[in-house]
């Protein structure tokens, strides 16, 4: 069993504007998919909701929605936990793999137990309400290493440099 955090954020922390990403970046998409597709997808109902519903649940994987709400209802094929400890005994019962996709509380709470984060650095600031950059903060380099690095240049459905950059947790 591991635990992956997929995110995509810009170069000063922000992941998320009024429940939408503030980019459009089709080779991000197309990566989040190729990365996903398969796993049990783990996100909290905010980002869940903010997934337009034709694409809702994500197709191909395994939906698991964390909502401080005991009541929230969703749709048969969607797993609902009000707690993370419960998603990993499932993960670690089951033996499958966790992709975590946000959003910033989700990844805070996951964090600790993560083995590897698969992030898309858009190399760009912009305005926000939702940020994450747990590798901005003091030491991150002593508890990660950076195993991967691709670089993008701005094209015609690109208007922002970016990279995919995948760290994993040292032992």
């Amino acid at each position: 069993m591991s635990i992956t955090l997929i995110l995509a954020v810009s170069q000063n922390g922000i992941i998320g504007k009024d429940g939408l990403l503030p980019w459009k970046l089709p080779n991000d998409m197309k990566h989040f998919q190729a990365l996903t597709m398969g796993k049990v997808v783990v996100m909290g109902r905010k980002t869940y909701e903010s997934i337009p519903a034709p694409y809702r649940p994500l197709k191909g994987r395994e939906n698991w929605i964390l909502t401080t709400n005991p009541d929230y209802q969703a749709p048969d094929d969607v797993t609902v936990f009000t707690d993370p400890e419960p998603i990993l005994a499932a993960s670690m019962l089951q033996g499958r793999d966790l992709m975590v996709i946000g959003g910033a509380e989700i990844y805070e709470l996951f964090l600790t137990f993560a083995d590897r984060i698969e992030m898309t650095l858009v190399k760009a600031d912009f305005e926000g309400d939702a940020s994450f950059d747990a590798w901005q903060r003091p030491n991150w380099d002593i508890g990660w290493e950076l195993k991967n690095r691709r670089e993008f240049v701005p094209d015609d459905k690109h208007p922002v440099p970016y990279s995919f950059i995948t760290y994993v947790r040292k032992r």
